[in-house]
């Protein structure tokens, strides 16, 4: 998860009364900063069944509220960012959109 996307959430978490995320907690999200991120997928066309997917898991139903509703959360899994592990990149590089690129 991007670092802004985190802070963002987290500010309008507690605009609403809920506490922030603590990435220092198990299972709590945990940001990368976004200088880190080398990839982001545009996942928007299977955005359905990612969430469709996610539901069918008894686990992920109880943390499925967002007060955007369905919509809000086929945006939220509509983009998919990542840390390419190996080989690793050089810092500034542009962001790569496509698992395969430069393979």
């Amino acid at each position: 998860m991007r670092e802004s996307t985190f802070q963002r959430w987290n500010a309008s978490r507690e605009r609403r009364g809920l506490p922030p995320f603590d990435p220092a907690v198990e299972y709590q999200l945990r940001p990368v900063p976004d200088s880190l991120i080398d990839i982001e997928v545009d996942t928007t066309q299977v955005a359905g069944r990612i969430l469709a997917g996610l539901h069918e898991h008894r686990s992920q139903r109880p943390v499925l509220t967002y007060p955007g509703g369905e919509a809000g959360w086929e945006r939220i899994v509509g983009r998919e960012p990542a840390v390419v592990a190996w080989p690793p990149r050089p810092l500034g590089a542009p962001l790569l959109t496509d698992l395969f690129e430069g393979l």
